[in-house]
């Protein structure tokens, strides 16, 4: 039977339950089906809530290894961690902005970019459509980008892009300059946002909730989308009388997650989650994570079922990306990442998807 002979929305229904790796070959069909995968916004809507029904969107580790360089890896199969056939080698379009790049944030497959604070695109690493954004209009004093994440408002259909901008006025006093803007897809502008009291984090915002979350020093600083406003929540109350360290966030089981290291030990991590959001006193450990290689371990990226960790393994130009089994609490396989010269590699998860901003 040819192509012609089916209904195209029955072909746009058997197109749903297919996995994105296969739609993109299949672009190639013809231009009618190149039109309805990569161009039509209620397919790629479709097909994303068909592979949530059927749980099949597995979650990739996306990592910088030097612009316009990048890598992902598989993260839903254990087994295939670091694995060739697990490892995906990435470039951005030559039509990029030059110097470093920063990994804001991501949301529904999509990843949201910065190069030099000053330029900001969306790109869908599945499908490589990359588009600039709207100027943000920070001054060219801004130096790094801090205060960083993206999400959705389901209700609203709108992407927001949220970032904080941070540099020195090198004059007589050497003043800091700092301002936060977050960015709307329906709107495509950049609003200045207020009152947020933070001091300072290098740290990308973890989204739950449609909110984004930072661990602040001694609390957790939440930033909602839909109202537009800042808030904190406790950190977990521990009784010790060395104090603990808390310095990552995270999503595990659907929780939000913290990492806390004891205060002088770095060899040991304990892992704790608020079962019920909001909630201060629900929190819970959730595993520990012992570990004889003290001060190597540099960031964490908890996720549903494992943790990445991100550990020096030669001097300072070669890292580990480690994966930890949380039913375990043990380490499982690892991934050695090269070409990086003085910094740890900058990730940021995400899901393949069909989806684009611009729709």
């Amino acid at each position: 039977m040819a192509e012609s002979d089916l209904p195209e929305d029955v072909i746009v229904n058997i197109l749903c339950w297919l996995p994105v790796k296969s739609l993109i070959r299949f672009t190639s069909v013809s231009k009618r089906w190149r039109f309805i995968i990569l161009s039509d916004p209620k397919f790629a809507a479709s097909q994303l809530n068909r592979a949530r029904q059927l749980k099949a969107l597995g979650p990739r580790l996306l990592f910088c290894t030097g612009t316009p360089q990048l890598e992902s890896l598989d993260l839903a199969d254990m087994a295939s961690f670091g694995h060739p056939s697990s490892v995906r080698h990435l470039s951005l379009p030559p039509e990029r902005p030059g110097g470093a790049v920063t990994l804001v944030g991501s949301c529904n497959g999509l990843v949201f970019l910065a190069f030099d604070t000053c330029y900001f695109y969306t790109w869908n690493p599945a499908t490589r459509l990359f588009v600039e954004l709207p100027d943000p209009g920070f001054p060219d004093v801004c130096q790094w980008v801090t205060y960083r994440g993206a999400g959705y408002l389901s209700a609203t259909d709108d992407y927001r892009v949220f970032a904080t901008c941070y540099g020195v006025y090198f004059n007589e006093d050497d003043e800091s300059y700092i301002e936060t803007k977050m960015f709307s897809s329906r709107a495509q502008v950049w609003k200045t946002i207020r009152g947020s009291g933070h001091k300072s984090s290098p740290d990308q915002g973890i989204l739950l909730n449609e909110a984004l979350h930072w661990v602040n020093f001694d609390e957790i600083l939440a930033f909602d989308f839909a109202p537009e406003k800042f808030r904190t929540m406790r950190l977990p109350d521990i009784d010790d009388q060395y104090g603990v360290d808390f310095r990552y966030v995270g999503v595990s089981e659907g929780c939000l997650c913290v990492c806390g290291y004891l205060s002088g030990r770095d060899d040991s991590v304990d892992f704790w989650v608020m079962r019920e959001y909001g909630v201060e006193n629900s929190w819970t450990k959730l595993f520990n994570f012992s570990h004889g290689d003290p001060g190597r371990y540099i960031e964490w990226w908890v996720m549903e079922s494992c943790t990445v960790a991100v550990k020096c393994a030669i001097g300072l130009h070669h890292w580990l990306l480690v994966k930890i089994d949380h039913q375990q609490e043990a380490e499982i396989d690892d991934y050695m990442v090269s070409g990086i010269n003085n910094c740890y590699p900058s990730m940021i998860p995400y899901e393949d998807t069909l989806l684009r901003i611009n729709d």
